[in-house]
């Protein structure tokens, strides 16, 4: 009796796990595309956690794209709060009290110097890493949540073979993603390094628009890798200015041709310490 008992006991013990399995399984594949852009957004990484592992085929990501404040704390249903930086602490520029670390990933500080447009992705500037294992075959399902810019990603390093609509040349590969569209991008990882992902239209890239792109190498390959243990940073470094983005920047510049020369007039900065350009074009 007590051998059967045990029999039975294991019995259930594996059903119950079998069924439990099975829900899960059942679950994510009933998440829809829109849930997973929002849960991305909310974690702020980038991958599903059953892919992109050693021994799996496929590597899928969901990436936001979309335009967002630094040094400003929008809260969760509250007003805008505008940050300023006070011995080294992001505090409110309304009364001075510190926010608790826990909110600090809600927003963006940059460089701490008043406030200006970036791009984010998944909520992250710049975006979160995506990491990969040689010769996976790597979604990407992209959303474009900015309100007037178009835009695609170039997969920095990657040979495309076979993959050419994937390589995010605009107008060339692929015709970009409109404001409220979704791309979906599938290449092979290959070659394996450490390389970045990047927006391929404008100054989007200095804007905010990449993130780290690491291909891990297959198993057996004569390649020095950190071990388990070791502590590992990715580091980016990337054009900053304190205007909007290069254009601006570029405007304020004094520009001379053959037939004209243009003037940069600025006007009384508007709210947020964004200066309006204004050109003044002389004959000459």
């Amino acid at each position: 009796m007590v051998v059967r008992f045990n029999e039975f006991i294991t019995f259930c013990f594996r059903y119950f796990a079998i069924v439990v399995l099975l829900t899960a399984q059942q679950g994510i594949s009933q998440t829809t595309e829109k849930e997973w852009y929002e849960y991305f957004m909310k974690t702020g990484e980038a991958c599903k956690s059953n892919t992109c592992r050693l021994g799996d085929s496929t590597c899928e990501c969901y990436l936001t794209i979309e335009h967002a404040l630094t040094m400003i704390y929008t809260g969760q249903g509250k007003p805008a709060v505008h940050l300023k930086i006070q011995n080294g602490k992001a505090v409110r520029s309304d009364n001075g009290k510190e926010f608790e670390r826990s909110l600090e990933k809600t927003f963006i500080l940059a460089d701490g110097y008043k406030s200006r447009i970036v791009i984010a992705v998944n909520g992250r500037f710049p975006g979160p890493t995506i990491t990969a294992r040689e010769n996976q075959q790597v979604i990407v399902h992209v959303r474009n949540l900015m309100h007037t810019d178009s835009t695609t990603i170039h997969w920095h390093g990657l040979h495309q073979k076979r993959s050419p609509w994937s390589d995010g040349v605009a107008f060339v590969t692929q015709c970009p993603i409109s404001p409220g569209q979704s791309y979906t991008y599938k290449f092979k990882a290959k070659p394996f390094g450490t390389s970045f992902y990047h927006a391929h239209i404008g100054d989007q890239r200095t804007m905010g628009l990449y993130g780290p792109l690491i291909i891990i190498p297959t198993p057996g390959q004569k390649v020095v890798l950190p071990q388990e243990g070791d502590k590992v940073f990715v580091a980016i470094i990337q054009d900053w200015n304190h205007n909007d983005d290069a254009d601006a920047l570029y405007l304020k510049c004094y520009l001379v041709t053959s037939t004209a020369q243009v003037n940069l007039l600025p006007k009384p900065k508007i709210p947020l310490g964004h200066s309006i350009p204004v050109l003044d074009v002389i004959q000459v």
